[in-house]
């Protein structure tokens, strides 16, 4: 289809819909990460530059920020996305937090101490996707910067949102309230069970399918109810639009 010749709410919807497959790609990445869906390493690099490529950012580069920084430092006081980065209320809350975190995560990244297999993996992504990037402006530039690069973007700003949701205004010392839940079955059909956050917390290893009952085993009565919410974007509607 070609956009330029529909009206602008065609080019919008696909924007819209392209940001949202953006953001579930960050979470089967996100995922991928914690429990490898190949026991092979070549089978995991493979999946690994396809979702590069689809998402349009280095696989390696967000999982390496995500496990070596945030599962270590959520409550040690130095995590880079700490929902401390969020200013204000509302929309303008969400746009810091993820502007704010975004430069945090371009500056101390370079500090990271990974080992070489991570370094050729993240390489070989960075390659792969700026590739795609020179061959796709060559041929459709107006599709890469009006559909996909707008996209890519907002879609990688959703994870960040999610991560401020997930942990916003929660008791970071605790045991058991450092993360807000969210319930929602089928919210969290299409979300990979990301809303059983505690439970992810619990055991980062645990495969995503295995979440809510982990979560009804082990979290369930023991995580405060103000921090057990039934739908993700509700909360997200009501807590991160209008008023800034």
């Amino acid at each position: 289809m070609d956009f330029r010749r529909g009206p602008v709410w065609w080019a919008l919807l696909a924007v819209a819909a392209n940001s949202f497959l953006v953001f579930i790609l960050s979470l089967i990445n996100h995922n991928q990460k914690h429990v490898p869906i190949f026991k092979s390493r070549g089978g995991n690099w493979t999946v690994d530059l396809v979702i590069s490529l689809l998402m349009g950012s280095p696989a390696s580069r967000l999982s390496t920020i995500h496990e070596i920084n945030h599962h270590e430092e959520y409550q040690g006081g130095d995590d880079w996305s700490c929902y401390t980065n969020a200013k204000g209320r509302g929309l303008w809350r969400l746009l810091s937090y993820c502007t704010i975190t975004s430069f945090r995560f371009a500056r101390k990244r370079l500090s990271m101490p990974l080992e070489p297999h991570q370094r050729l993996e993240l390489l070989t992504q960075r390659i792969l996707v700026l590739t795609f990037f020179a061959i796709f402006v060559y041929f459709r530039p107006w599709l890469f910067f009006f559909i996909f690069a707008p996209s890519w973007f907002i879609g990688l700003y959703f994870l960040l949102a999610g991560n401020l949701l997930t942990h916003d205004g929660c008791e970071l010392n605790t045991e058991w309230n450092h993360s807000r839940n969210f319930l929602s079955k089928a919210e969290n059909w299409f979300l990979f069970n990301h809303g059983f956050h505690t439970a992810h917390h619990v055991d980062q290893q645990v495969h995503w399918s295995l979440l809510p009952g982990i979560h009804e085993q082990q979290c369930a009565g023991k995580v405060d109810g103000r921090f057990e919410v039934n739908s993700y974007f509700y909360y997200l509607l009501k807590n991160y639009t209008i008023p800034l």
